[in-house]
């Protein structure tokens, strides 16, 4: 039995949770693909944080607004360092230029590629690093969740995300961080499910 302040925001706290994870699995739309995600995450955080009150363990929504951290700050760092070195490489002006871009092709002399696959490389470890800083982050707060509420699923996201952002140094990794935002929201489809309040204000799994 867990004890909650508040069971009435634990729908709410679903329903945030649902939506928010949707909004992030359609983060690759084109044109608003960004938005959508920046929305989405921002309603994840907030559903986490109706969890992480609702059950007094600020860790949950702690971890979690670490986990979020992480990865904005990294790949802000990413997109700075990329644009540094291109810049440095090909000149502001060559770089900012639609003629060039109209015209570039990084297989078309060693010069080219040596420059395109080098921003390439920093991308993918900056990316690396920062995505496995946030999965572990990530995992702590849903797997406290997934103890509490005895909800698995939780923490096979957790698991799930961790795994493929190991992996994103590689590809293959991306895909599977995408397959992790699809289970969260499985997680927080079986929240309902799983847990019932009771007249005194608690939940029994």
């Amino acid at each position: 039995m867990v004890e909650m302040k508040n069971p009435a925001s634990f729908s709410q706290a679903k329903m945030l949770g649902v939506t928010g994870s949707i909004l992030m699995a359609l983060s690759l739309a084109p044109r608003i693909g960004g938005l959508l995600g920046v929305v989405g995450g921002i309603l994840v955080l907030l559903s986490i944080k109706q969890i992480s009150d609702n059950l007094a363990d600020r860790s949950i929504y702690r971890n979690m607004l670490y986990a979020a951290a992480s990865t904005i700050a990294g790949l802000s760092i990413a997109v700075v360092t990329v644009l540094w070195y291109l810049i440095g490489y090909y000149g502001q002006s060559n770089l900012f230029s639609p003629e060039f871009w109209a015209g570039f092709d990084p297989f078309k002399t060693p010069l080219e590629m040596e420059g395109f696959w080098t921003s390439i490389l920093i991308w993918l470890v900056l990316g690396c690093v920062t995505l496995t800083i946030s999965a572990i982050f990530a995992r702590r707060s849903l797997s406290a969740i997934s103890k509490k509420l005895n909800l698995s699923m939780f923490r096979v996201v957790g698991l799930v995300y961790l795994l493929g952002s190991l992996s994103t140094i590689i590809f293959i990794g991306y895909p599977i961080v995408a397959a992790s935002v699809i289970l969260l929201i499985v997680a927080f489809l079986s929240m309902d499910g799983n847990a019932k309040t009771t007249p005194s204000g608690s939940i029994t799994q």
